[in-house]
């Protein structure tokens, strides 16, 4: 990829702890993995932030989302990167082995493997079998686990999975905390990862704070349809090998319309319009028609999303994760529906809220976030 890191790496290392693993809990995590079902079509939705605190309390950051779409052996993929103001896009077309890219309107193309096009994202997207010996703790709730590092192995496992920005060429790099959260789903999917690494570096003769977030999620298993056209392949056989390049033409611009806000509700109001072309109706109702029939609405004021489809609409209520259609209504905490509802009805209110779950992370968002406010 064109991004790089640049600085200096000296190692520093920590006394190993002495603790006893559940492993009853690590051999049931291994295991989940070990056994996962493996779909040939998938969704995959990546974040990861850097927020560096310097010496003098002023902050940096450092933020990129995109979302994955697979099919088999095709692909495709979009990204956003954001740092203090100024932003990167790219976006691709993967297919016979060739990643079709537009970065920052510079079209060329990567010849890579699957391997390489899912490390194209920048954000670790295969679970990652741990030994005991790399394990503080770990505890597991229903399909969720939770895992601290030993300080001495979280170093090398942060640099080596998840460490897109550079970190280990900056002097005196020290993993000071850090948690992974797994989920896989009843159908033995893995579904997320949820990581959060303190570091301490040095840079310039100063001591920076950095505290790294990542998040990884899946959906649409066996649904994903990836279409390329046979115009868009003739327009990209155009492309230019990267080597080819003149790097001095990809340059970044200010990102007024796609920075983040102070709250995840107002980062979706704004990037709706700006990344997914949806129409402000009014203060806090958008919208967005896809054709003749079909229209997503977002209302904030009560919290809903909805999908009409000719007369029929489903409404999915963010806050109480509950959806209707009509008299039916289904509880997504308790799986609990109405007498009215029929598994055809309930199938598409849980659609429904897989389109939000959807839009949600072409924004670079998740629900989760948007629950929360």
């Amino acid at each position: 990829m064109l991004l790089v890191g640049c600085g200096r790496n000296t190692s520093q290392t920590k006394t190993q702890e002495s603790v006893q693993v559940d492993t009853t809990t690590l051999g049931s995590y291994v295991e989940e993995i070990k056994n996962r079902n493996l779909p040939s079509s998938w969704t995959a939705s990546v974040r990861s932030e850097y927020t560096m605190t310097y010496s003098d309390q002023t902050l940096d950051t450092y933020i990129l989302d995109g979302v994955l779409e697979v099919n088999g052996d095709t692909a495709h993929l979009s990204q956003h990167i954001n740092g203090n103001g100024m932003s990167s896009e790219l976006s691709g077309d993967y297919y016979d082995g060739r990643l079709y890219n537009t970065y920052n309107s510079v079209n060329y193309y990567e010849d890579m493997d699957f391997t390489n096009l899912k490390q194209a994202m920048l954000v670790p997207m295969d679970p990652y079998i741990y030994q005991q010996d790399d394990i503080q703790s770990i505890s597991q709730d229903g399909n969720v686990y939770t895992i601290q590092l030993k300080s001495d192995r979280a170093k090398d496992i942060f640099l080596n999975r998840y460490d897109s920005y550079g970190l280990s060429n900056y002097d005196s790099l020290d993993v000071t905390d850090n948690q992974i959260v797994v989920t896989f789903d009843e159908d033995h999917h893995y579904v997320s990862e949820k990581a959060m690494f303190k570091t301490s570096i040095e840079m310039n003769g100063q001591q920076v704070e950095i505290k790294y977030e990542s998040e990884l999620n899946y959906l649409k298993f066996d649904e994903t349809n990836v279409d390329i056209s046979d115009q868009t392949k003739e327009a990209e056989s155009a492309y230019v090998n990267f080597r080819d390049i003149d790097t001095s033409s990809i340059a970044t611009t200010t990102v007024d319309d796609d920075s983040p806000e102070s709250t995840t509700t107002d980062t979706l109001k704004k990037r709706l319009v700006s990344r997914l072309g949806y129409t402000q109706e009014s203060d806090n109702t958008y919208s967005n028609t896809y054709n003749e029939n079909e229209k997503y609405t977002i209302d904030f004021n009560n919290k809903t999303f909805t999908y009409s489809n000719r007369s029929i609409v489903y409404v999915y209520n963010w806050k109480g994760d509950v959806g209707t259609l009509g008299a039916c209504q289904y509880n997504f905490q308790d799986d609990q529906k109405t007498s009215s509802c029929e598994d055809s009805t309930v199938d598409g209110i849980k659609q429904t809220k897989r389109y939000l779950q959807m839009e949600l992370y072409y924004c670079g968002l998740s629900l989760d976030s948007l629950q929360a406010e």
